[in-house]
């Protein structure tokens, strides 16, 4: 698909939003319609949830552990998708790096390393969604190692990140304990120091 019929899609994007649809329709619109050309093979939508976390509303991942553990991530978590929300950058990363590129993620190095195991390489790519100036949460994806990510394509994923409206919120979310730990995530509380 050429930029200029990539970029055609975006406006039926946009009034698809219009719309309110589920987080999980949200996902499945990106991967089929304006991300086809890219090959994606999983799809994970993650919104700011006060005071300080990311949430995952929807996800195409068939990998249980992964989207347990990462059901609900503090901010101050050095990953891709808090990178993105934090410093409203793309991040573009292989996984086959990730524990390099990321240390805070080493202690979930089994599950890293199990993605590798079943899927191979694969690029991740974590978009800020930007709704009024403010990063409002993440689109995070994985497309094939061999694509060959170009500027073209930065461009184009950067255009996609302001979103004139958020999709509906239908999750259930995580209650933190008085231990602070996410009861469904087991990550520090914000404010703890989780990044080394």
């Amino acid at each position: 698909m050429e930029f200029a019929e990539r970029a055609n899609v975006y406006p039926q994007f946009v009034s698809f939003l219009a719309n309110y649809p589920q987080p999980q329709q949200v996902v499945e619109a990106m991967i089929q319609g304006p991300l086809a050309h890219l090959n994606v093979t999983s799809g994970h939508l993650y919104c700011v949830e006060p005071p300080n976390s990311l949430v995952l509303v929807g996800s195409t991942s068939h990998t249980p552990q992964a989207i347990s553990r990462y059901q609900s991530i503090p901010r101050n978590i050095d990953m891709p998708m808090t990178k993105a929300v934090r410093e409203m950058s793309i991040e573009v990363t292989r996984m086959s790096q990730m524990l390099e590129t990321y240390p805070a993620l080493k202690m979930d190095e089994a599950i890293w390393q199990r993605e590798l195991e079943l899927n191979g390489d694969q690029t991740i790519v974590a978009s800020p969604i930007i709704s009024r100036g403010i990063g409002v949460g993440s689109f995070t994806f994985l497309t094939p190692a061999d694509y060959a990510w170009t500027p073209s394509d930065h461009g184009f994923v950067s255009g996609m990140s302001g979103w004139p409206q958020l999709p509906q919120r239908v999750i259930e979310v995580p209650v933190r304990p008085a231990n602070g730990h996410c009861s469904k995530s087991g990550w520090p509380a914000t404010g703890d120091s989780a990044t080394g």
